[in-house]
Order: structure tokens, then C-alpha cells, then sequence
């Protein structure tokens, strides 16, 4: 009697499609024209740092002077950073606007701002005038800055859903943390507006994000999906 045969089964194959995603750039040419505005994120995470260890200072009675000194170093490291992007923006600022045209990199664009607003909420109780100060200006740039990259999405056809990673969540984060000091430097009103505005946004987005970041037609991109058929 024949033995029937069983077909041989093969793992489904990784999609050869091109994709949209951009990868970074070489880096040749002058250093400071490389200087990335992703360098903001790391004042974010000394001022969150300062936030959290001020918190457990009240809570576990760690010292607070930790969290002051993480505060004032956050202050400085901003500093630096935004003096060191100002002079690539007047010494090269074609790398500026090629930044801004980014379909990536866009998003970071607003880290200025929330690095700025992380800072001032870190000082509310260290520095309250310099805190005040810093909020206004960071909270008011934080809504041009996320009226411009929500307006880039909409508007420009070179972006495309292939561009969509979880980066993209960077700009309503931002309106989010506008609150956290907006409490005690303006109206109840104001810090609702921004919490409003951050968390309508937060959910379609959340669906267009998962969806870019899908597994499902076969075609994966970096920073989204290690599913291992991908």
C-alpha cells in the first residue's frame, strides 16, 4: 500500500517590499551639523530623575539633596544642549530644516520643549521664579511645536503610514506634561486645555501606531515588531 506524503511545510517568507523607512544619515561633514535634537531626551531623563527622587525623598526619607542636585544638573545639561543646537541652527541650518522634513526625527523636534517643561517641574519647589519662567516658555512652545508636526502629518505627502513608529507619541506626551507644573503657575483651565488636547490625540494615534507597527501583511519595521517570522 503507498504510504501517502505529506507536503513539506515552509516558514512564511520575510517580505523583500521596499519600505519608507528612513534611515539616519552618515554623519559626514561637519560634527555639529550631526548634532541630533534627540540629545534633548537625556534632560528628560535627569529631570524626571530629580522628579522621582524629590518624590521618595518625601515618601522612604532619602536625602533631598540629591534631587536638587539632579535638578540643577538637568538645568545645566539643558543649557548645553540648547546653546549647542542654536549654533547648528545658525551655522548649518539646512540640517535644521532637513531634520524638521524628517519623517523620524520630526517627532523629537518637541523634546525641546518637554525637556524645558520636565526642568521647570523638577524646580517648582527649588527655584519657584526661574521654574514659572521656564513653564510659561515651555508650555507655549509645546503647543506651536505640536500644531506643526500634527500639521506636517496631515499635510505632507511624503509621509507616509511606513513613516509611523512609536516616536510619533513624543509631541502628545508633551501636552500631557504640561499639567504636571501648570497647576501652580496658571489657571485650572489652562492645564485642563493641554490634558484635553494631549489625551484626544493620544487615542487615535495609539490606533494608527499599532496598526503601522502591525505584523500582519508581512512587512516589519525597525523599533516596531520582533515577532520572529518578521
Amino acid at each position: 500500500m503507498r504510504t501517502p506524503t505529506v507536503p513539506e511545510s515552509h516558514p512564511p517568507e520575510r517580505s523583500t517590499a521596499p519600505t519608507a523607512y528612513v534611515e539616519p544619515d552618515t554623519g559626514t561633514g561637519p560634527r555639529l551639523a550631526h548634532f541630533p535634537v534627540t540629545f534633548f531626551a537625556t534632560v528628560m531623563g535627569l529631570a524626571g530623575l530629580s522628579l522621582a527622587w524629590a518624590r521618595a525623598a518625601e515618601v522612604l526619607d532619602v536625602p533631598d539633596w540629591v534631587g536638587k542636585g539632579l535638578f540643577w544638573l538637568s538645568l545645566v545639561v539643558y543649557g548645553a544642549v540648547l546653546l549647542a543646537y542654536l549654533a547648528k541652527l545658525v551655522r548649518h541650518p539646512d540640517a535644521v530644516r532637513e531634520e524638521l522634513a524628517h519623517p523620524v526625527r520630526l517627532s523629537f523636534v518637541p523634546t525641546i520643549t518637554i525637556g524645558m517643561l520636565l526642568v521647570a517641574t523638577a524646580g517648582q519647589h527649588i527655584s519657584p521664579t526661574l521654574a514659572e519662567a521656564l513653564w510659561w516658555v515651555g508650555a507655549s512652545g509645546q503647543l506651536a511645536l505640536t500644531l506643526y508636526v500634527l500639521s506636517a502629518w496631515i499635510n505632507r505627502p511624503t509621509f507616509t503610514a511606513d513613516h509611523v513608529t512609536p516616536a510619533w507619541f513624543i509631541p502628545v506626551v508633551g501636552m500631557i506634561v504640561v499639567p504636571l507644573a501648570g497647576v501652580s503657575f496658571a489657571d485650572d483651565e489652562v492645564s485642563w486645555f493641554f490634558f484635553a488636547v494631549g489625551v484626544t490625540f493620544w487615542l487615535p494615534l495609539l490606533a494608527v501606531v499599532l496598526s503601522g507597527c502591525s505584523c500582519t501583511s508581512g512587512r516589519c519595521r525597525p523599533g516596531c515588531c520582533r515577532r520572529s517570522r518578521c
